[in-house]
C-alpha cells in the first residue's frame, strides 16, 4: 500500500499538471527568450568604437612618433531599431498566445482523461454489482438443489454466468485502472495507485448555443487565432525592418592626429556602406514571402477552428440528446429493477433464465447509460476547448 494518497479532485488534477508539465515549461521559456530579445531590440545595436594609431617617423638621423586617435559611431537610419523592437514585441505577444493555447489544450487533456476515469470506475461499480448478483444466484441454486427444486444443470447455468460477471468485473477493474495510470502520467504523479481520484459521472445539460454566436467567441477567444494575429504582426514587422535597412547606416566619428612634432591635425569622418552585393534588397524580398505565407497560414487557420465549432457543437447536441434519454428511462430505474429481479427470483416467483435474460438487458442499458453520460462530458469540454471557453486556472493558483 502507498504510504500517502493524494486526493485528486478535478481542479486539483489540472491544477497538478499545469504545474508540472515538461511541455508548459518549456513554452515558457520560449516566452521569457521572446522577452529577453525585447531587452535586445530596444537596447541601440552599435557601440562607439575608438581606435589608436601610432608610428614611427624616419626623418634623417631623427625619429618622430606620428600618432592619430579617432572614435566612431554607426547611426541607425529608416527607424530600423523601431521596426526591430515591433519586430521582438509581436514575437513575443505570439509566444504568449502560443503557450495560452497549450495552457488550455492540456486542460482539456486533463478534463477528458478524468472523465475517463470515472467512466471506467462506474462501469467497474457496475460488472461488481452484476457479479455479486451471479454470485448469489449460485448460492440459491445450490440451496434449491438440495431440496430437490432445483437441477444440476441450473447449477451449471449459474455458475457459468458468475465466471462470465467475474471476469468481466475484473477485465473492468483493469480499464480503471489503465485510465488511472494514464491520468497519473499527465498530472506527473509516479505512482497511481498512490492517487485517489474524487468525483461521479454527471453531465449538464446547457441550454443549445447558435452557430453564429459559437463562431464569434471562437474568433474572440481562441489562442491559435491570437497567435496566428502575432506571427502576422511579426512578419509585417520584419517587413518594415528589411526596408528599413535598405537606408545605409551613416557612420561618423572624430580624430585628433599628430605627425611627429610638426602638425596637430583635428578633424572628423563620415562613411556610408555601399550595397554592392544587394543584400538588403534580398532581405526585403524574403521578408515579403514570410509576410504572405503567415497571411495563407492565418486564413487557413481561421478556415480550421470554424469547423471544429462546428464539429464540436454537433458531436454536444448529439451526445447530450443521448444521454438524456437515457438517464430519463434508464438510471432511475436500473438499480431498483434488478434488485426487484432478483427478490422475484430469490421467491421463486421467475426462473433463473428469466433472471439471466433480464440482467443482461440491464447490464447493456447500463454500459449505454455510463457511455452516454462520458460522451456528453467530453463533448462539452471539446465545444468549450473549440470555442476558446475553456475555463482555465489563474497562474497564481499554479505556483
Amino acid at each position: 500500500m502507498p504510504a500517502r494518497t493524494e486526493v485528486l479532485d478535478e481542479r486539483a488534477a489540472v491544477v497538478r499538471a499545469l504545474r508540472h508539465s515538461p511541455a508548459l515549461a518549456a513554452a515558457r521559456e520560449t516566452v521569457a527568450a521572446a522577452r529577453a530579445r525585447v531587452a535586445a531590440a530596444k537596447t541601440y545595436p552599435h557601440d562607439p568604437v575608438l581606435g589608436l594609431e601610432a608610428g614611427a617617423r624616419q626623418a634623417g638621423p631623427a625619429t618622430d612618433l606620428d600618432l592619430a586617435v579617432t572614435v566612431e559611431q554607426t547611426l541607425d537610419l529608416g527607424g530600423q531599431r523601431r521596426a526591430r523592437r515591433e519586430a521582438a514585441e509581436a514575437v513575443t505577444a505570439e509566444a504568449l498566445a502560443a503557450y495560452e493555447g497549450a495552457r488550455r489544450s492540456l486542460v482539456a487533456q486533463i478534463r477528458i482523461a478524468f472523465v475517463e476515469v470515472l467512466r471506467a470506475r462506474a462501469q467497474a461499480a457496475l460488472a461488481g454489482t452484476l457479479a455479486e448478483m451471479s454470485t448469489a444466484q449460485v448460492v440459491i441454486v445450490e440451496k434449491r438443489l438440495a431440496v430437490g427444486d432445483a437441477t444440476r444443470l441450473d447449477l451449471n447455468l449459474a455458475r457459468a454466468e458468475a465466471g462470465r460477471a467475474g471476469a468481466d468485473h475484473a477485465a473492468a477493474r483493469g480499464v480503471e485502472a489503465v485510465a488511472q495510470a494514464l491520468l497519473a502520467t499527465l498530472v506527473g504523479a509516479d505512482d497511481p495507485v498512490a492517487l485517489e481520484v474524487r468525483g461521479e459521472l454527471t453531465f449538464v445539460a446547457t441550454a443549445p448555443v447558435e452557430t453564429a454566436e459559437l463562431r464569434r467567441l471562437a474568433l474572440t477567444h481562441r489562442a491559435e487565432l491570437e497567435a496566428t494575429r502575432q506571427s502576422l504582426a511579426a512578419a509585417q514587422a520584419r517587413v518594415r525592418t528589411s526596408e528599413a535597412a535598405m537606408v545605409p547606416d551613416l557612420d561618423v566619428g572624430a580624430f585628433f592626429r599628430r605627425e611627429g612634432s610638426e602638425a596637430h591635425i583635428f578633424g572628423g569622418l563620415v562613411g556610408v556602406p555601399l550595397p554592392v552585393f544587394g543584400r538588403a534588397r534580398a532581405e526585403v524580398d524574403v521578408a515579403r514571402t514570410e509576410l504572405r505565407r503567415q497571411t495563407a497560414s492565418a486564413a487557413e487557420t481561421r478556415q480550421r477552428i470554424e469547423q471544429e465549432v462546428l464539429v464540436a457543437a454537433a458531436e454536444r447536441t448529439a451526445a447530450v440528446a443521448a444521454a438524456q434519454a437515457l438517464e430519463r428511462h434508464v438510471a432511475l430505474a436500473l438499480d431498483e429493477n434488478l434488485r426487484l429481479l432478483q427478490r422475484a427470483y430469490e421467491a421463486g416467483e421467475i426462473g433463473g433464465s428469466a433472471l439471466d435474460v433480464a440482467r443482461r438487458a440491464f447490464r447493456e442499458s447500463g454500459r449505454e447509460l455510463i457511455e452516454a453520460l462520458a460522451a456528453a462530458e467530453r463533448a462539452r469540454i471539446r465545444l468549450e476547448l473549440a470555442t476558446g471557453t475553456l475555463p482555465v486556472p489563474p497562474e497564481d493558483d499554479v505556483r
